[in-house]
């Protein structure tokens, strides 16, 4: 069924005589050529010829998979290259074990017996080593294609050869399972810090310094192979073409698709392998939450007393003036006097002690809170976090907290985590509740308030772009007046405010807000600071929605490689 130049011809086939036994026989095309790692370490290929070497084997798999073949033994040994006319040519070879999709290889099927393992252990799917009877599709070709490469650019295997023979069966499911591979880039690494002949080694077979060969790997191509070596199949390309093509925009300088396990998918893997101590952490996490009714009681209860403190104190005072009225009381108001000065300070040093230990726990949760990311929110655990936070909320807003200014760090609080958890509704109200409350109790231009008003600002730039503008320029007047023109919170808000003139149709004031923040940033943080890399990137989206792509690419490029430096 295939014909495809990358794909060794089958010429004939039948049985030999029956006096000879009737043994079945095919004749194959002779190819000669060396497995396709080696060909490129003694051609001493560099990394962007081995993968467009690596293209062609591509296309060759896709052509048997669009006849409904799958290969399920690729590995180096049944890859043939040899020296063509116009360059390197690839062969796939032996479709021993290949498996028909739709239809029958022979005029009698081929069956693989259930349980028995299919395949070559180093460049094995996961799917494909659990014989459990799943039918394996393309992407199982597509994660040994992954190993293949990853052998291309790096040397070495993702895993250990020994290690997985050794294993057994039972073994080699739960590490094919179970173990991330490291990257290409990691690996490099740890060869160069581990083994430096062969690392240098490895890096002359590439043409290429080990430093840049490990820069190389890193971003891009870690991304792509990792794609392919993904546990769930689903994660996996979706075609060998899909691969192919992917690769194509890694040679021609394009932004490839492929990016690393987002933090929700890794946190999903960790509670997956960890049930047991994720439950005790998010018990903890739940007690903290509760107790942040209880750390308001105590800062309530320490301000009142360090109210009496003061109030001792003044007692102390009038004591001390009586002795100047009456000759006779002076030693009964001194020792009095004493007597509520210690009683000052006692009160006063616990109180203080008190709102050190409230500040604490409140820091604490405050950071705890703020790190939660969304994807979480998908989980039962969060659900039940989310109906704790909605009680607490609810309990905020019935008027239990009389202090307004505790209230509005609270709602502060509060509205941050459901800015977090993507639940913009309730943070819209808490935060716009935080900013009433700080702008009436300590005035629009305290730290605290812009905190909150940055904050809401972020969520508005997001629903309601106008009204973000608007919160912004106020938020970029008040800050460069009480910080300056060039402290590191005005920049952020500055910034804040390009992005929210693009979320509104405002281009050529985005860029031009954006060009004095990054210019700025770039002069007083430092190139690798936060503010200056997410200035470089809301000022490249400003000049792409103006159409000038060149300088576009230039800023996004320049702030790219910054990034990867560091």
């Amino acid at each position: 069924m295939l014909d495809h130049p990358g794909v060794s011809k089958v010429y004939d086939g039948g049985l030999t005589d029956p006096s000879q036994g009737s043994r079945p026989y095919f004749a194959m095309e002779l190819v000669k050529g060396d497995p396709i790692t080696e060909f490129c370490d003694k051609s001493k290929l560099n990394l962007e010829a081995r993968v467009a070497l690596f293209r062609q084997v591509c296309k060759a798999v896709q052509h048997a998979h669009m006849k409904g073949v799958i290969h399920r033994d690729l590995k180096p040994s049944n890859i043939l290259v040899a020296h063509g006319p116009e360059g390197p040519v690839a062969k796939v070879i032996d479709f021993g074990v290949a498996k028909a999709l739709t239809q029958k290889l022979t005029d009698s099927t081929i069956y693989t017996a259930m349980g028995q393992m299919i395949g070559t252990p180093e460049y094995m799917s996961p799917e494909q080593a659990e014989m459990t009877g799943v039918d394996i599709d393309t992407r199982s070709d597509v994660y040994s294609l992954g190993v293949i490469l990853y052998e291309l650019l790096t040397g070495r295997h993702p895993f250990d050869s020994a290690a997985l023979r050794k294993a057994g069966v039972g073994g080699l499911k739960k590490l094919l399972r179970e173990t991330e591979a490291p990257t290409p880039s990691t690996q490099v690494r740890t060869l160069i810090t581990g083994d430096q002949q062969t690392a240098s080694k490895l890096a002359a077979q590439r043409d290429m310094d080990l430093r840049a060969l490990e820069r190389r790997l890193k971003g891009e191509l870690d991304w792509v192979v990792m794609k392919c070596l993904a546990k769930e199949r689903e994660r996996r390309y979706e075609s060998v073409n899909g691969l192919s093509m992917e690769l194509k925009r890694f040679l021609d300088g394009e932004i490839v698709l492929a990016r690393p396990p987002s933090v929700g998918y890794k946190l999903r893997k960790f509670v997956k392998r960890n049930k047991i101590g994720v439950a005790v952490g998010v018990s903890l996490s739940l007690a903290m939450m509760v107790g942040v009714v209880g750390t308001t009681i105590g800062m309530l209860w320490a301000m009142n007393e360090k109210e009496r403190a003061d109030r001792e104190t003044d007692r102390a005072t009038l004591a001390a003036a009586a002795e100047t009225e009456a000759k006779n009381a002076e030693t009964e108001a001194k020792n009095e006097a004493e007597r509520n000065e210690q009683l000052a300070i006692e009160a006063a040093d616990l109180a203080e002690r008190e709102l050190a230990r409230a500040n604490e726990i409140k820091r604490l949760i405050t950071e705890m809170l703020e790190g939660v990311d969304p994807e979480i929110a998908q989980t039962a655990d969060t659900e039940l976090m989310m109906r704790i936070l909605d009680t607490a909320a609810d309990r905020l807003e019935s008027g239990e907290i009389t202090d307004e200014q505790i209230a509005g760090e609270l709602h502060h609080l509060i509205g941050g985590v459901y800015y977090n958890l993507q639940q913009l509704t309730p943070a819209e109200r808490h935060l716009e509740q935080a900013v009433q409350l700080r702008s009436e109790q300590l005035g629009r231009s305290h730290p605290d308030t812009m905190r909150s008003m940055h904050t809401l600002a972020k969520l508005y730039a997001h629903t309601k772009p106008i009204p973000g503008v608007e919160l912004y320029l106020e938020l970029v007047a008040n800050r460069r007046e009480v910080l300056g023109d060039e402290h590191e919170e005005t920049l952020d808000a500055m910034n804040g405010l390009g992005f929210a003139f693009i979320r509104a149709g405002r281009q050529e004031e985005a860029r031009d807000i954006l060009v004095e923040t990054h210019e700025t940033a770039l002069r007083v943080l430092g190139q690798e600071h936060r503010v200056t890399l997410r200035s470089g990137t809301h000022l490249g989206l400003a000049l792409w929605s103006l159409r000038q792509y060149n300088e576009s690419i230039r800023v996004l490029r320049d702030t790219l490689d910054v990034q990867r430096r560091a």
